[in-house]
């Protein structure tokens, strides 16, 4: 079996996903997404995006916002 997704951000989906089907007695051989997030990525589960993604990660401490004191603001946040 192979997933169809179109963008793995935390993995948590896909994981469910993958262990769903494998309960189901499939083998999973893959995953094809538009993209993923490096820190997303499955152990054990071959993934492959259609194009690298832009985010860019940082931690708390060094992200440039948060660094200065500014305060978070969400703004047309979908997940």
């Amino acid at each position: 079996m192979v997933g169809v997704d179109d963008l793995i951000s935390t993995g948590t989906d896909a994981r469910l996903l993958v262990a769903g089907m494998r309960r189901a007695g499939h083998t999973v051989v893959g995953l094809s997404v538009w993209t993923v997030r490096e820190t997303a990525l499955l152990p054990h589960v071959p993934v492959l995006t259609l194009c690298p993604h832009p985010y860019q990660t940082f931690s708390a401490p060094t992200f440039p916002e948060c660094a200065s004191g500014e305060a978070v603001r969400w703004e047309q946040v979908r997940e």
